[in-house]
């Protein structure tokens, strides 16, 4: 006696459902995370100002095509105002600190 293999539904799609055969699936069968997401946090941590800029274009495309990365996307965009942040702190600090602690008036060199 032989068994065919009886084909099980799919979990995850709706009984006749159309699956595009151009759609982003993973080998673990979800979804693909958004690419733009994935890069937003890594130009995130070389130049905060992309990281915001890229993060802020991956929310709105994860949320207009409802792919995956959405809270990837926003923790790369809060890392780069936090980044961006810093690095214009350090950059008053050493702007400003020289400032103030200049004593006095210049002294000059005699030759």
């Amino acid at each position: 006696m032989t068994t065919t293999p009886s084909s099980a539904p799919d979990p995850g799609v709706a009984p006749g459902a159309q699956i595009p055969a151009d759609a982003a699936i993973s080998p673990g069968g979800g979804a693909r995370t958004s690419p733009l997401a994935i890069l937003a946090l890594l130009a995130t941590f070389f130049v905060p100002l992309a990281g915001i800029i890229m993060g802020h274009l991956a929310m709105a495309q994860t949320r207009r095509t409802g792919e995956p990365g959405h809270r990837l996307a926003l923790v790369a965009t809060v890392l780069g105002y936090i980044f961006t942040a810093i690095v214009l702190i350090v950059l008053v600090l050493v702007a400003v600190v020289p400032l103030l602690t200049q004593t006095g008036s210049p002294t000059y060199s005699k030759f």
